[in-house]
């Protein structure tokens, strides 16, 4: 499912026009990103938690050359699916 799909189901669902359901998710989607910026964990219950994780240096190999490389810390967020959650 893409942001428009999910939007027009919103809207089929609540009966709300498709502007407000837009602005809505738009909105959510934006604080939830902002929320990541700022390398803050994010829980919504009866859905899940996100958590922000930063993975260590770590050194790997150009496979074409051989030569080893730096790999850099990064930032990823891993999703855990809440408990009460029915699939």
């Amino acid at each position: 499912m893409n942001k428009e799909e999910l939007i027009t189901r919103v809207s089929h669902d609540t009966d709300l026009d498709l502007v407000t359901v837009r602005t809505i998710i738009e909105s959510t989607l934006d604080e939830i990103s902002s929320c990541f910026k700022r390398k803050d964990n994010l829980e919504i219950r009866g859905f899940g938690s996100f958590k922000v994780v930063t993975t260590k240096q770590k050194i790997g190999r150009n496979i074409s050359k051989g030569e080893p490389v730096v790999i850099p810390p990064k930032s990823k967020v891993k999703f855990k699916i809440s408990s009460l959650t029915k699939l």
